[in-house]
């Protein structure tokens, strides 16, 4: 009897022990969700969980998203890891998905992204604080799925083909005679058992072996549902665009979070090492009870995998919902930020002091295009970086409706870049190549979009950083003021940078310009990173040469030939 009460007591003292731990870490949970909100994270990324974020994008291809290009060419991997502080595998692709998305038409409030900009608002309401951390502990117990996507795991579920669970039943009835014998004869029956139980423990761990990469998906999908089914049930009037979706998703797959325990713990905070833990798992290699209901779970998740999608994606959206809106208080609390204002195709894109998001104590500049810019200045004035400013900030305003800058507005665009422009040794591909294919694909769409015919209205917002640099200087600017020209022609709004000042002149009608400058001494070059009406025709290769310790013999020769070649045209 006292054997019976200290293991009693030994029970109790477990159960309460893990309740006030449990309750320990949600506290904290609490108060680092809310300490960290507005803040930017110092995420780890996996090198192969971050090749993966793309696995939502991929299975949702639409019109008018981000090419591969555009998305390099704008650095936006590093402007993902700048605006992501999702928690789980679905916020995480789901916010990369939303990224890559711009709207294609003016968003109405039936708009997902119009819903996910008025849930972010939602969300840094000082009202709702209690509602966001809820919502940010139910994410943090669905984690992730590790360095793959869960997408990844569903689809390779179809490799373990038809799983038959009658071998597994037969050897469990098995049992039944062998306990029938033990009233015959003991020995016998205590064979039979230990040969049952060897037998099945040893096949256990083979089968087990082959369904454990999978389980990780059943375990992501049973917490999903749990997710799902709470963060429905939070009284936020801005999550009832995701709600119905949630709660339909929940009542298809609720059995499945029902047979989940047998296969998997399921839960970041379940008990793995207590004593019914252990006497569980001595029951499951026994009789087999996990890989049969894995077996189960394997033919609905194949029946039902729709219903699960919408889970995903609607965990997805609030996930991403709260890292945008805590993108937006850290903007708040430094440099500011704005909407975006949409408008008609006839009226112009202006920017007033708009900044890059990956840059701190920048300057600010601000634009007005009633129609295509071109812009000039010597290296590291800036050209690149403005650039990338107006098309960052045209990303945002289209994706997360959240602009770097005092106000936007604009037009909606189809957005296109050619700036880091790289050739390819492995398909024999020159620099020049890469480029003019690069700048080609921008005029086919504008061309496409209007079926050949001239546009009344610009529908492509491109932007091009040195026009074809990979070929000559007489070729370059005849070549290129031909494409500046056709781009213009097309209607498109071009954003373009050039070192080659002679293009201004030839493009004097169909382009704005202006340029950035440097300050330069005997000793040192500054730059004030501000933009400047009109064109420029200084240079400063050959003084950022002497600037960076280059011979001085080196550099005067340098200046006097490229002065006898502005004089003489020849560099004889």
């Amino acid at each position: 009897m006292a054997v019976i009460i200290v293991i009693a007591l030994i029970f109790i003292f477990v159960v309460v022990n893990e309740r006030l731990s449990f309750k320990r870490r949600e506290a904290f949970l609490r108060y680092s969700f809310k300490e960290g909100f507005g803040k930017l994270k110092e995420k780890k990324y996996d090198p192969s969980r971050f090749s993966k974020l793309n696995s939502y994008y991929d299975r949702h291809k639409k019109e008018g998203q981000l090419d591969d290009a555009t998305w390099n060419d704008l650095s936006m991997d590093d402007i993902y890891k700048c605006i992501d502080s999702t928690i789980s595998s679905s916020g995480e692709e789901y916010l990369y998905y939303l990224l890559r998305s711009p709207v294609a038409d003016i968003p109405d409030s039936g708009s997902v992204n119009k819903s996910i900009d008025i849930l972010a608002d939602a969300m840094m309401d000082a009202a709702n604080i209690e509602k966001r951390t809820d919502i940010q502990v139910l994410l943090y117990r669905l984690g992730n799925v590790g360095k793959y996507s869960l997408y990844d795991y569903m689809e390779n579920l179809d490799i373990l083909g038809e799983r038959k669970n009658f071998r597994h039943i037969i050897f469990d009835l098995l049992y039944i005679p062998a306990i029938v014998i033990f009233f015959v004869s003991a020995p016998l029956a205590t064979a039979l058992l230990v040969f049952l139980m060897a037998f099945n423990i040893v096949t256990y761990f083979r089968e087990r072996n082959i369904i454990e990469p999978y389980i990780i998906s059943f375990a992501y999908i049973s917490r999903l549902i749990e997710a799902s089914d709470k963060i429905s049930d939070i009284e936020l009037p801005s999550l009832d665009f995701v709600r119905e979706d949630l709660k339909k998703g929940v009542g298809e797959l609720k059995n499945l979070k029902r047979l989940s325990g047998m296969v998997t713990s399921g839960g970041r905070y379940s008990i793995s090492s207590d004593p019914l833990s252990v006497l569980l798992d001595y029951i499951r290699m026994a009789f087999h009870i996990d890989i049969i209901i894995f077996n189960g779970m394997l033919r609905t998740v194949r029946e039902k995998k729709k219903y699960a999608e919408m889970l995903i994606t609607g965990v997805g959206v609030a996930d991403a919902s709260i890292a945008v809106s805590s993108f937006r208080e850290y903007l708040n609390s430094n440099e500011g930020f704005c909407k975006p204002e949409f408008m008609e195709y006839s009226e112009p894109l202006k920017i007033e002091n708009g900044y890059h998001p990956l840059l701190t104590d920048c300057v600010k500049n601000s634009i007005k295009a009633d129609k295509s810019i071109l812009i000039t200045g010597s290296n590291a004035s800036g050209k690149s970086t403005f650039l990338k400013m107006i098309a960052v900030n045209a990303v945002f305003a289209q994706t997360i409706m959240t602009c770097m800058a005092n106000t936007y507005s604009a037009p909606v665009f189809k957005i296109f870049s050619s700036m880091t422009v790289k050739d390819s040794l492995k398909s024999g591909e020159s620099y020049y190549m890469a480029e003019i294919r690069g700048i080609k694909r921008i005029l086919d769409n504008a061309a496409g979009e209007e079926k050949g015919q001239k546009p009344k209205k610009a529908k492509v917002l491109c932007f091009i950083d040195e026009v074809l640099k990979g070929t000559n200087t007489i070729e370059r600017i005849a070549a290129s003021s031909q494409i500046l020209k056709a781009m213009e022609g097309s209607g498109i709004l071009t954003f373009a940078a050039t070192h080659d000042t002679e293009l201004p002149s030839i493009l004097r009608d169909e382009y704005d310009y202006y340029h950035f400058e440097e300050n330069m001494t005997e000793t040192d070059i500054s730059f004030s990173y501000k933009l400047m009406r009109g064109s420029t025709d200084r240079h400063n290769a050959i003084k950022l040469l002497e600037v960076m310790g280059f011979d001085r013999e080196l550099t005067d020769n340098a200046g006097k030939l490229a002065e006898r070649y502005v004089e003489t045209g020849s560099w004889s």
